[in-house]
């Protein structure tokens, strides 16, 4: 009789634990008045189903009345994430250093932003901004000034493309007369350079969305037509650079690779030319007057680099060893500056 009698108190004792896990009909004993674990704290009513208060841990994260409410972002039935305390206030410049110069800032009714309506953006009587800058598609060139306030800018000095006149920053306006030449602008007749093409003194037309000069006509190289790199195509690479020439007041690369010869490269007046000669490659270039050239060598590479009156030369030849060479011809009137991990040749030079 006496184990029977255990094992019943036992199941008693497992049905007693079941129904406190399973009961959704009765509120848990205690739960208002402050007495139960559900009292107060972090309960909104005191009243429970499935033996948890409804306003404990159960309903939106914390309790109504709790943590949740005002706070520094939390909220009841969700989170807000808050970046600043309503009505704080910080230096403009400390929100958003590049785009205020001056001010307070105030953060917003909601805690996620700040107010910048009286930041400065610029310095009154101080300040000028290129046009462009502000809006590129809404002008083409001139100044703007800080407005009383600093609050802004004052576009009256702006030049509009399209106005039917030719104001600061542009070169023409479509319609417009204009007398202007490839040699006027310090490019190449149309029939120079194998450029082909009538034209010669001829006046150039206009791009009427840019309000610049149509200059295709005009010649950009010394070198033939096939070897000028101009407009769409200022790069070239490998045993393809040999011969090619960078046009009048473009931006090249010329990337001669891994035991390549690239020879005859050049750089025409007012070019901007980056010569990358890989380990064990042999390569030379030539800079003329008016051009900015700069030329790294790697490892065992021959390098040379001729530079002409006018011209600015660059050459980093630090990583070329005992097994390679590095010579730099500068002509009096240039300016040449050399990186040296080992001895390099250098003539001429001014």
């Amino acid at each position: 009789m006496r184990p029977f009698a255990f094992l019943s108190l036992l199941g008693c004792g497992l049905v007693i634990v079941g129904a406190c896990a399973t009961s959704t009909d009765e509120p848990v004993s205690g739960a208002t008045g402050g007495a139960g674990p559900a009292a107060g704290g972090a309960s909104s009513g005191g009243s429970a189903t499935g033996g948890f208060t409804t306003g404990g841990s159960a309903t939106g994260g914390a309790a109504t009345g709790g943590a949740a409410t005002g706070g520094s972002g939390a909220s009841t039935g969700g989170v807000t994430s808050c970046i600043c305390e309503v009505g704080e206030s910080a230096e403009c410049a400390s929100v958003d250093a590049e785009a205020f110069v001056g001010g307070t800032a105030v953060c917003n009714e909601a805690c996620t932003g700040w107010d910048t309506t009286e930041c400065l953006v610029c310095t009154p009587e101080v300040d000028e901004k290129d046009c462009t800058a502000i809006d590129p598609e809404a002008f083409s060139g001139g100044k703007a000034t800080c407005d009383a306030d600093g609050l802004g800018w004052v576009t009256e000095g702006c030049s509009v493309c399209g106005n039917g006149e030719v104001e600061e920053g542009e070169q023409c306006e479509a319609g417009v007369p204009s007398d202007e030449s490839c040699e006027d602008i310090g490019l190449l007749p149309a029939t120079s350079g194998g450029m082909g093409g009538a034209g010669g003194a001829s006046s150039l037309g206009c791009e009427a969305a840019t309000c610049k000069l149509e200059t295709t006509s005009c010649g950009k190289c010394l070198a033939p037509e096939g070897d000028c790199l101009r407009d769409d195509t200022t790069s070239c690479k490998d045993a393809a650079c040999s011969g090619k020439q960078c046009g009048i007041t473009e931006s090249c690369e010329f990337d001669c690779g891994f035991q390549q010869t690239c020879s005859g490269m050049s750089c025409m007046d007012r070019a901007s030319c980056e010569f990358t000669c890989g380990a064990e490659a042999n390569c030379a270039a030539e800079c003329l007057e008016g051009s900015r050239c700069q030329m790294d060598c790697a490892h065992f590479a021959e390098c040379s680099v001729r530079c002409a009156p006018g011209a600015t030369c660059d050459v980093d030849c630090e990583d070329v060893n005992d097994g390679g060479g590095c010579a730099l011809d500068c002509a009096v009137g240039s300016s040449c500056s050399l990186v040296t991990g080992f001895k390099v040749p250098v003539s001429g030079e001014a």
